[in-house]
């Protein structure tokens, strides 16, 4: 015992200020001063750990033989291990972690855990954090940053990534506040806003078998643009769950021609009919304001 009447172990040092008690230390430049401990695995092989202070990196823990590194609080199981493959595992349990960075929650079980947090501790409209994957060290020229922030009103998230390897990030993706999603742009025109910049294809859907169908659906129908072969077909109530439905075609907010469930068509006009014939009949009706021309 050294500063103690009453040593608990083989050696305890006490002191009853705060500071060091025990000083191992080398005198010549670029060195290690280490101070080891050694006990057995199961199979009696021994498991050396080393803490000290290296010349090249500063303060140093690890293990001289090959076996993990773990850590842990309040004597319980390892709460986060290094692997000898330089896998770092956090979460009680995770003693076999599956990548570079494995982190396991395992008392949550029905919810979401979650299990990673950064931030970024301000408060103007812009603030926030970010995340960057990509090749070599992960520098912004050759990745892909991951974004959340305070956008003035609530909070947004964006994906900025480079148009060529090395050149600088720029916003290609945002989830704004309200739920709105914008691809090539940062003005938000609807849920879905898309700005394909000089490309003239916005957006393509594609099915891998025959039919690819676009629904459009409000409160009371559901209507449908679909490509089926070599057919392309817009349908007006695709579930024909509503009588008297149309197609209409606008100009300059103008309805300009109708089809209704007869299939009478109208063009100038959204009554398209002509007394003196049928129901069965089929009516092609061209009105304007001062008479209707069909030109053969």
């Amino acid at each position: 015992g050294i500063g103690t009447t009453s040593p608990g172990t083989k050696l305890n040092i006490s002191q009853a200020s705060t500071g060091a008690v025990l000083l191992v230390q080398t005198t010549n430049n670029n060195t290690r001063a280490q101070a080891e401990f050694k006990g057995t695995d199961p199979s009696g092989n021994d498991v050396r750990l080393r803490v000290g202070g290296d010349g090249d990196f500063g303060g140093n823990i690890f293990t001289v033989s090959n076996h993990k590194l773990g850590f842990a609080t309040n004597n319980a199981s390892p709460q986060m291990v290094l692997d000898t493959s330089g896998f770092l595992g956090l979460g009680l349990g995770n003693t076999s972690p599956q990548a570079k960075l494995n982190i396991v929650d395992t008392s949550n079980n029905g919810a979401i855990s979650q299990l990673l947090k950064l931030g970024n501790n301000s408060s103007g409209a812009g603030t926030g954090a970010g995340l960057q994957l990509g090749s070599g060290f992960g520098n912004s020229g050759n990745s892909v940053l991951l974004s959340g922030f305070y956008d003035g009103t609530g909070t947004s998230f964006t994906i900025q990534t480079c148009t060529t390897f090395g050149g600088a990030q720029s916003e290609k993706f945002r989830i704004s506040n309200t739920g709105d999603v914008l691809i090539g742009t940062t003005t938000s025109t609807g849920k879905l806003t898309v700005n394909s910049g000089t490309s003239n294809t916005c957006a393509s859907f594609t099915s891998t078998d025959a039919g690819a169908n676009i629904n459009l659906v409000d409160n009371s129908a559901r209507s449908t643009i679909e490509q089926n072969g070599t057919d392309l077909k817009i349908i007006s109530d695709t579930s024909a769950e509503d009588a008297d439905s149309t197609i209409k075609f606008q100009v300059d907010a103008s309805t300009k021609m109708t089809i209704l469930n007869s299939g009478n068509v109208g063009i100038g006009t959204t009554s398209p009919n002509v007394s003196g014939f049928n129901s069965d009949a089929r009516v092609l009706t061209i009105s304007g304001p001062k008479r209707g021309v069909l030109e053969l």
